[in-house]
């Protein structure tokens, strides 16, 4: 066997193990469902702008993506309004082939999911929310 057939048949034994392990299938429905998520940050164009856009009273809320497609948010410790109830509920659903998920009618890039970290995307991926499984 020449070097040049050799080298080809190794480069796609390992090309095929990188994508077998680099590219898992993710179900992003059970993936997200029935989970609590966390808000980590804002950022847009790199620049973290969490403090930006929230207030302290927002940063302890929970997320959870319920059955029946409830978004359900959980108010928690911190209340920006002591009469705000303890749950707030909305719509979500997953769309195009589940890479893209829409929150009280808005429509966001779904651009990383697994078992601990959900990053949504807006505007070209330039801006992002990131949540971590709490």
């Amino acid at each position: 066997m020449t070097k040049f057939k050799l080298y080809l048949l190794l480069l796609s034994i390992f090309s095929g193990m990188s994508c077998s392990q680099d590219n898992p299938v993710i179900d992003v429905q059970s993936t997200l469902s029935n989970k609590q998520w966390i808000l980590v940050s804002i950022k847009v164009n790199g620049q973290d702008v969490t403090k930006d856009f929230l207030d302290s009273c927002d940063l302890d809320n929970i997320n959870v993506y319920a059955a029946g497609n409830i978004l359900e948010l959980h108010q928690g410790v911190i209340k920006c309004d002591a009469l705000d109830p303890d749950i707030l509920y909305s719509k979500w659903k997953l769309l195009g082939n589940d890479k893209f998920i829409e929150q009280d009618s808005v429509i966001y890039y779904l651009t990383h999911i697994d078992e601990n970290n959900l990053i949504l995307g807006f505007s070209d991926f330039e801006e992002n929310i990131k949540y971590r499984r709490f």
